[in-house]
């Protein structure tokens, strides 16, 4: 298999960049690593890390730091570059990056004809995925079912910021219905704006900390629903990690409905999707008694993630896109 330079954010265990390097060492590729993020990282560290290994191709995830001519310098060696953006926006930071690299992937498939636009040389989609092996919750105990269950689970961030205030609005419904509710995510910082949410219902849903890793499939397992708010559902396949890491746990997953998700993960079999806020406490009504319907769900979209949705298999996939590329 080809060598690969891996470059990312490595400074949090819950980073993609980490999965990423377990997923490719697995399907056989010998991995090297670069960080721009790391403390002085230079381009002389770079070209030093690339003549230790020797990559084929220098696959780029999300782009933070890594700067524009350092690619060119690689480029120059006949290293092929790939940027691959895990998020549904195209930053102005990211534009000089976009039309160096050889080729880009996107994780929203209706941002291909903007990527196009922005100067991207190829571009194709490739979705977000799944590396179980970093989810592995163990067996479930009383206290577990106890600490991390709830009849709602929701992770994400709730800040002030104009991206999450429709969240809280949904999470204030739901906790309004009278539903047990738990949130888990970064915590609120202790400013005066979100003083107010603090002090509320939502406030007291607060699960206590950012979840990852084996703590993450503990909600996914012990929540009788996990449900999901995306950030841009009006672009086509824009799907979060947060589903395939959700439904390959093992959690009974609820989101809003998403142009083409069906190709995906099927709704009302693998997963299940509403539109607007009443069809979403109408579903978790009907759900939250019938845990049959429920665990059944929840088994098939399991089986279908681990078979199909993994990092492993995402890697698969973009070899063979970048292989059947002109100038590959």
């Amino acid at each position: 298999m080809d060598p690969i330079l891996i470059v990312g954010s490595f400074g949090k265990p819950w980073n993609t960049a980490h999965y990423l390097v377990h997923a490719a060492e697995k399907i056989g590729h010998r991995v090297s690593t670069f960080d721009p993020l790391q403390a002085g990282a230079t381009e002389e560290m770079l070209m030093k890390r690339v003549e230790e290994s020797r990559p084929t191709y220098m696959l780029i995830m999300k782009g933070t730091g890594f700067k524009p001519e350092w690619n060119e310098a690689l480029k120059e060696k006949g290293i092929y570059t790939i940027l691959w953006h895990p998020d549904p926006d195209i930053p102005d930071w990211l534009l000089p990056l976009i039309r160096s690299v050889d080729f880009c992937f996107t994780m929203a498939e209706g941002m291909i004809p903007e990527w196009k636009e922005k100067g991207a040389k190829q571009v194709a989609w490739l979705s977000q995925g799944f590396e179980p092996a970093f989810f592995e919750a163990g067996p479930i105990t009383d206290m577990d079912l106890r600490f991390y269950g709830a009849d709602v689970a929701f992770v994400g961030n709730i800040d002030s910021t104009n991206n999450y205030l429709t969240r809280r609005y949904k999470l204030k419904r739901i906790l309004r219905e009278g539903f047990h509710l738990k949130w888990w995510g970064p915590r609120l910082g202790r400013k005066l704006i979100n003083l107010p949410i603090l002090l509320s219902s939502i406030g007291r849903a607060y699960g206590g900390r950012f979840i990852y890793g084996p703590e993450f499939a503990k909600v996914a397992l012990c929540s009788k629903v996990f449900l999901a708010f995306d950030r841009e559902t009006e672009i086509r396949l824009s799907m979060s990690a947060r589903m395939y890491t959700a439904v390959g746990c093992g959690a009974f997953y609820m989101c809003e409905a998403m142009d083409g998700i069906e190709s995906v993960l099927t709704p009302g079999k693998e997963i299940v999707t509403f539109k607007g806020e009443e069809e979403m406490i109408d579903k978790i009504r009907y759900y939250l008694p019938r845990e049959s319907e429920r665990e059944q769900i929840a088994r098939a979209g399991q089986g279908r993630v681990q078979r199909e949705h993994t990092y492993q298999r995402r890697l698969e996939q973009m070899f063979r896109t970048v292989k059947g590329a002109p100038h590959a």
